[in-house]
């Protein structure tokens, strides 16, 4: 199973943001693996639109790029203490390639 976690960026209609996930590949017998995992970020403007679309753009440090999907609530707004931290799915049926 494949995995990814460092840093990367959410993109979204209102601006981007530094966040870090830890992501991972899951098999599903009924349609190609998918990704799925944790994002943390400190942006109240992109926490907000994501809270208001719940989809957002995660884009890796080498380029890649790919929808994906909150499964759960954001929770509170971040702040400067405490960062926001949620699920989240690739939404597409596409992979990362890593290693």
């Amino acid at each position: 199973m494949s995995t990814i976690s460092g840093p990367a960026t959410a993109v979204t209609d209102a601006g981007e943001a530094p966040v870090s996930v830890s992501l991972r590949q899951v098999p599903d017998g009924i349609r190609n693996p998918y990704w799925s995992g944790t994002m943390t970020l400190h942006s109240v403007e992109v926490w907000r639109e994501i809270d208001r679309t719940r989809q957002f753009r995660l884009r890796l440090p080498d380029g890649q790029e790919g929808p994906f999907d909150v499964k759960d609530g954001v929770g509170m707004p971040p702040t400067d203490a405490r960062p926001a931290t949620f699920r989240i799915t690739r939404n597409d049926g596409e992979s990362f390639t890593t290693g």
